[in-house]
């Protein structure tokens, strides 16, 4: 069996770099408490991070497994192995001797069978590690996952703080954020509109459906029935379009937006400048 990347190092490597994320949310003349938002983007970040390991561990599994099933050897001694074993001797030698070349020929083959037997045992041991890392990776990426989507939703409702710009939502831009954040892990697929399945407008669309809005399906079109709004009145509910209206996002606050990104990808969050920003639009 090929070795694999040790699994220890690289959760260690995911801690350390998480560590550095918090620790680069202070300012350089002190440490400040984080904001909800730098948080958000600190379990974004991290989330992310705990699924290339999950991707790493499941495909360090799949391939431990299919070694494992391919190097099972054969060591059992067949009654004309022995008989070769004689053959080899020539036949005016002794009878004592072709006896010791028999006997040889079964210390030899008890060695394979011993290191065959090892060689199962490590492999069993390697595989057992490797399912149970999976196993708690996979627990790991879900709870990540219900920790973001719970903030997200936190910072959805919450209104501004006293002095800023309001990013206090209407109930209908709360409630299309709401419906994205459900969708959350979906796959992207092209021309879909739900329940399983979504491209960029298709998600917008049912999500402000799901507030009791309308909109097409289609970002040409809902470019058209929303108002433009400058950057600095973005609310959580509001879309945002990309790249001369070829694709568009709902945003979630916190400059974070939810998008049905393409095909073989997911419905997840992302910066508001991921892409060329066209506009924004308020249904």
């Amino acid at each position: 069996m090929s070795p694999t990347r040790p699994v220890t190092a690289v959760i260690r490597t995911i801690t350390l770099t998480a560590i550095a994320a918090t620790v680069a949310l202070a300012p350089a003349t002190g440490w400040a408490e984080p904001t909800d938002s730098d948080r958000l983007d600190a379990i974004i970040a991290e989330h992310e991070a705990a699924e290339d390991l999950l991707a790493d561990l499941e495909d360090q599994l799949a391939e431990a497994e299919e070694e494992a099933t391919d190097a099972t050897p054969d060591v059992a001694i067949a009654p004309e192995t022995v008989t070769d074993a004689t053959r080899a001797v020539p036949r005016d030698e002794s009878p004592l001797a072709r006896l010791s070349a028999v006997t040889l020929y079964g210390v030899a083959t008890s060695e394979q069978l011993a290191d065959a037997v090892t060689a199962q045992d490590t492999a069993a041991t390697l595989l057992a590690e490797l399912r149970a890392d999976v196993k708690a990776q996979r627990a790991a990426v879900k709870e990540l996952a219900v920790q973001r989507d719970e903030l997200a939703a936190d910072l959805a409702s919450s209104p501004a703080p006293v002095g800023t710009t309001s990013t206090t939502v209407s109930a209908d831009g709360a409630g299309a954020v709401a419906f994205a954040v459900s969708q959350l892990g979906d796959p992207y697929v092209y021309g879909a509109a739900g329940p399983d399945g979504w491209d960029c407008s298709g998600l917008t669309s049912a999500a402000w459906a799901a507030a009791g809005g309308s909109l097409s399906h289609s970002t040409y079109a809902q470019w058209d029935e929303t108002a433009r709004i400058g950057a600095d009145e973005l609310r959580p509910g509001d879309l945002v379009f990309y790249n001369g209206l070829g694709h568009v996002a709902i945003y979630a606050g916190d400059g974070q937006v939810i998008h049905a990104p393409t095909t073989g990808d997911v419905v997840r969050y992302a910066p508001i400048d991921m892409m060329a920003i066209e506009g924004y639009g308020r249904l």
